[in-house]
């Protein structure tokens, strides 16, 4: 596998969210709304999740093929 596309949608400077990012692998999945957050020692990734249909506090994960 291989990162083949890198987009950041959009960048913050006053919270732990640092940014939203895009990226797409090997041409064939697009993963949206990656989350840049800024830990207490470093930055890190956290995958996008959506709330189930329920609506309860469970969520799941969102990646959609190209």
């Amino acid at each position: 596998m291989t990162i083949t596309e890198v987009k950041i949608r959009r960048l913050y400077q006053e919270e732990r969210l640092r940014a939203l990012v895009s990226i797409t692998i090997d041409d064939e999945l697009a993963v949206h709304e990656i989350k840049v957050i800024q830990g207490q020692e470093r930055l890190f990734a956290a995958m996008p999740s959506q709330r189930n249909e329920s609506g309860d506090r469970a969520y799941r994960d969102v990646i959609h093929p190209i």
